[in-house]
This record gives structure tokens, sequence and C-alpha cells, in this order.
């Protein structure tokens, strides 16, 4: 997971080098994550700096701008502070801990056998979260330019929030804001409409409705977007769909509208 930025931003999970602390023998399981306290090895979210030092030691060098998690099956976002304060970032071989306003906001861990009280832990079948915690929204992960990845996200409580990515599982992260990032495909249940290059189609109220699929096909491609709410457009080049006030949608594909028209200009 890398580190956030001041404000909501984007994260992108990424391997990390080798640190300082040492990993146990094997891989029993220890449970020393409590995802509903906020703890990981006693070390509570919200905490300073200086306890997690005094706890663990001094954590490995790191370049402040270019800071890499500790697993490539992180978290993707987490919301940050939007006011400048020390946000400083310490990562160990198998923890890492990102601080914001010189609190822990949030921890990675991904020592094998690592588990959270509920019996959860690193090296698991990611359908446990499921039975563990069954409010735990569990699918996909990362996509565009990234490999996807499974992973579950939760609430615990108010102010605890936690991640549980891979199959099997890689990385255990809590925190005290959302770890967001995983999606799931639904079924499209809407109606589909189709065009052809050059067309231009006044669908009447209650034909065509927001959530519906416009699909343009022109030059041997297929390029779709949805009907938007009354009374917006939106453009997918070559293709332009608007809806009226009065529910009506213009749909175009090709032509001077799907460039140039602002949303509500028919």
């Amino acid at each position: 997971m890398r580190r956030a930025c001041l404000a909501t931003c984007l994260l992108l999970a990424l391997p990390a080098c080798a640190g300082k602390a040492d990993p146990p023998a094997d891989a029993e399981r220890q449970e020393v994550i409590d995802v509903a306290a906020g703890t990981y090895r006693g070390i509570q979210l919200g905490a300073g700096p200086d306890e997690v030092r005094s706890e663990l030691g001094p954590p490995e060098p790191v370049d402040e701008d270019d800071v890499e998690g500790l697993s490539e099956h992180g978290p993707t976002s987490i919301a940050y502070e939007d006011r400048p304060c020390p946000s400083p970032y310490f990562r160990y071989e198998h923890a890492a801990f990102g601080f914001n306003c010189d609190a822990l906001r949030w921890i990675e861990a991904t020592e094998p056998g690592v588990a959270t009280l509920e019996d959860v832990a690193v090296g698991d079948p990611l359908e446990v979260v499921e039975t563990a915690y069954p409010e735990a929204y569990c699918g996909t992960a990362g996509g565009g330019e990234y490999e996807e990845y499974p992973a579950c996200s939760l609430k615990v409580v108010p102010g605890r929030f936690a991640w549980f990515g891979g199959d099997p599982i890689t990385v255990i992260a809590i925190a005290l804001v959302p770890l967001e990032g995983v999606y799931r495909e639904e079924p499209f249940t809407g109606a589909v409409f189709e065009l052809d290059a050059g067309e231009f189609v006044t669908y009447p109220p209650g034909e065509a409705e927001p959530g519906d699929k416009i699909v343009c096909r022109i030059d041997g491609k297929e390029i779709e977007t949805f009907v938007p709410a009354p009374n917006t457009g939106v453009s997918t080049d070559p293709m332009y769909v608007a809806t009226k006030p009065d529910g009506s949608v213009r749909a175009e594909c090709g032509g001077i509208h799907a460039e140039t028209a602002p949303p509500g200009s028919w």
C-alpha cells in the first residue's frame, strides 16, 4: 500500500524492500490483531510515532516522496486530513504504520500466520473473512494499469475499519478511516439501445431511462455509455447522450454534438 497524501488520494499497492523487524521462526497462528479495538501487538490506532518506536525499535529508512507498501494486495485508497501536519510512515519487515498529524491512522501486517482475534490469518483463504465477518464487503480491487486481486473490506465498529487482501490472504490492515477500493461487477439489468454511425435518435419520456445503456456502432467498434439524469448530458467520443427535463432522451452516434454539446444543450 502506498502511503496516502494529505486529503483523500489514490494509493497504489507495491511490494516492499526488506525491513528490520524479525519474523517469527515459523508461521504459527498469532492472534495479535484486534480489529474492534484497533490494535496490532498492543499498538493502538491513534498512537504517536514515539510509542511505535518504543515497541518495535527504529523503522526502516524510507523516501517520503515515494513510499512503497508491504503488499501488492493492500488497500487502494485512504483519506488523510486535508491540512499540513506531520504524517510520517514507518515500515518494518512485516508491518507498516501510517500517521496523520502524528496520530497512527492505519496499520498493515503481512507476517505469515498473524491473525485477528476472530482467527482470520495471513495465509488463510479469503472466503473465511465472510464467515468471521458477515458484514464484510468482498470483491475485486486494483484494476486499470494494475493487476486486479480479490479483497474484502469492512467497518467493524464506528471509527474502526479493516481490509483483507489476496487469496490466500497476504495482508491484513486496520485503520481509523475506511479502507477503500473493493468493487463488484453487478449484472446489468437495464435496457440497451443500439445506434449505428450517423444516427440521431430521440426517445420519448419513459422509454429510455437513467441507467439504461446506449451502444454506438461506428467504424467497426462498439462504444457504450449510460443514459444520464434529467437535464444532463454525457459525451463519450464519438457519442453524445442527453436527458431533457421532461425525461426524453436524445442520443447521437457520431456528429457535432458528440464532441461539442454541453449538458442540457439539446
